[in-house]
Order: C-alpha cells, then structure tokens, then sequence
C-alpha cells in the first residue's frame, strides 16, 4: 500500500469544461480511484446529455420526440423526471425544454411573437406507464447544460464519502464547487469571486457545495441564459451565489434565479431552504452591488 500523500491535484477535462479535484491526506490508490470514478461519470454523462454529440441519447431524442413518443433509458427518465419537479419548485424559471431557443438565440426577437414567427413555449411531455417522451411543438428541445456539472458533483460527494475522504475541494470550471471538511491551514475552504476592479467576495467553506451562475459568460461576456416564461435571452447583468449540502440543488437554484423576476425570489427560495443565497447587479463599472440575501 501506497504512502498517504498531504495532498494532491488532478485536472479532469470533460462535458466542455476543466474539473480540478484537490484531495488531502489520501493513498495513491485512493487518489487514481477517485480520478478514475470521476472520468467514468464524465464520460456516462457526456453520452447521456450532450445535444451535440450525435452518438449521445439526448442528441437522438431531440430528432424523434417531435410530437412523437420516444423510449427513453432508465437513466434519462430518472433525470427527465428530476428536471420536471425543479421546473415546478422554481415556478418554470429552470426549464430543460430550451434547446432550440439557445441554439438560435441570435435570430429570437425580444419577444414571445417577432417578425413573421410566433414561438411556442417549450412542453416536454412524459408518458409515466410507458417511460416515453415527446416535445409538444417544433419550438422544444432538451438541453442539460444547466444541471449536468450538478450530477457530476453529486456522484463525486458520494464517491468521496465511499471512499472515506474527509478533506477535499473540487472545482468544475470554477462556478460549480464542492468541500468537504478543512483547508490544511485553517477551518474552511476560503472561496472567492471579484469583478475586473478587483472588489472580491470571499466565502468559507466546509462541507458545502456552491454554483455561482450569471446572465453573461466568456471573455466577451456573453448572454446565454434563456427567460422561459418571456423566451428570450436574460441580458441583465445578475450575478447569482448560491450554497447549499447539495450540489444538483444548487446548481439549478442558482439557474433559476438568474432568470427569476426579483418579486419570485422569496417564493423559489423558499422551495429549495439552501443554506445561502446572494445575488449581485454587475454595474457598469464593474462594481458588484448585492441586491438580495438569504441565509437559511
């Protein structure tokens, strides 16, 4: 058996983005597992939700469910499943249906109806008795991009209390985040996000999970959130933290929320009981301004 190591620091690449896995106090053998635990997942996930990839089961769904019953596996209905209760806890604001309306979110007006197109909300019906699924109109198509690094994290917390790793921090593209115990030199994991002036907002961290979400994304800051309810893309400038045991649960609490209206905060909070939540305004000087608080 190998020499427990203070620590150690993976980079997994994987679903378009970059997971950094720091463990502490863990064997060798310990730390390749969990490597290895972790690509696994990655790769079932990627098969399973890409609407990119053409060999992926939500790529095939989203080309026969067209108001046609399509079969599903176990694994896609358990997560189409979960999806449908999050859009009712959010009141819709966390919708799964939106995949056309962001593969084309450059030619959607600013409203539901524009030009010579009137647009359908998305409805993606489930067939309980069968496990089927169908989209409702042309306007629907599956997209997971809001909730995949949430089932990643998920399936990591419960391989690392498998695993008896008591220290750890993982990072999935530095907005979606899980710690588990201490930092080596002191009693939380110090996390933290600043704005191009280089005001920042640290938060400690223990056995908590975090996705920190936002209307705009990229070096070209980019709007990529899509208002389920208006159809059409969220240009705020909203900036959404939130912290909670769960990160599948943060993860879409944090989606929601940036395309919540301010007066549906309390009622979608109240749905979830996260731990925390902070949402900020991006100014035009690049200052942060926070607009609401909760802490549970």
């Amino acid at each position: 058996m190998s020499a427990v190591s203070k620590y150690t620091h993976q980079s997994i690449a994987g679903m378009n983005s970059v997971l950094d896995l720091v463990l502490i106090g863990v064997s060798e053998e310990t730390a390749t597992e969990m490597r290895r635990t972790v690509q696994r997942e990655m790769s079932r996930l990627e098969k399973l939700l890409s609407r990119f990839n053409p060999e992926a089961e939500t790529f095939a769904a989203n080309q026969k469910a067209h108001n046609n019953w399509t079969g599903v596996s176990d694994a896609l209905w358990d997560i189409l499943q979960e999806c449908e209760r999050f859009n009712k806890l959010t009141l819709g604001y966390f919708n799964i249906g939106l995949g056309h309306f962001k593969k084309n979110a450059e030619t959607i007006p600013t409203g539901i109806s524009g030009g010579e197109t009137v647009y359908s909300k998305p409805e993606i019906v489930l067939d309980y008795e069968s496990r089927r699924v169908k989209f409702a109109n042309r306007f629907t198509s599956l997209d997971f991009g809001a909730i995949g690094k949430g089932l990643l994290l998920k399936k990591v917390k419960t391989t690392l209390t498998d695993l008896e790793i008591e220290n750890c921090f993982v990072s999935f593209g530095g907005s979606s985040i899980l710690t588990l115990g201490k930092h080596p030199s002191g009693n939380a994991w110090p996390v933290s996000f600043r704005n191009d002036n280089g005001n920042s907002f640290v938060f400690h961290l223990n056995d908590h999970a975090v996705s920190i979400s936002g209307a705009r994304q990229g070096k070209e800051q980019i709007h990529h959130i899509i208002n389920p309810i208006r159809l059409k893309l969220e240009t705020s400038s909203r900036l959404v933290f939130v912290q909670d045991e769960c990160p599948l649960r943060a993860e879409v609490l944090s989606t929601a929320l940036v395309a919540a209206e301010e007066n549906d905060f309390d009622q979608v909070i109240n749905q979830f009981q996260p731990q925390k939540v902070s949402v900020f305004i991006q100014q035009k000087t690049n200052e942060l301004k926070r607009i609401y608080e909760y802490e549970n």
